[in-house]
């Protein structure tokens, strides 16, 4: 996985919540976010930080998996899927 692509999922992820293209510097802003989570994966920042920079909650891990069953899978689902799937190759590497 290549940082460009996990940026990429990260950022698409919060411009599908406000519906809005992000700025290079909200973009620096959701990076500096990311940089300064005391989470301890990948994927726990890359979700902190969507709902810090949001103030709204992802549905879960679970909750998408579920959904994911049942073929009922929204374009926000699925992008945020992406960017969990990004979090976790980026901490194998």
């Amino acid at each position: 996985m290549s940082q460009e692509s996990f940026r990429k999922a990260l950022f698409g992820v919060i411009e599908q919540i406000t519906k809005m293209e992000l700025r290079v510097s909200s973009q620096q802003l959701i990076l500096a976010y990311f940089n300064g989570s005391n989470q301890a994966t990948s994927l726990e920042r890359a979700r902190e930080t969507v709902e810090r920079y949001t103030q709204e909650p992802l549905p879960s891990p679970a909750e998408l998996s579920g959904r994911e069953r049942q073929g009922a899978l929204t374009k926000l689902d699925k992008l945020v899927l992406a960017m969990d799937r990004e979090a976790e190759r980026w901490d194998r590497t």
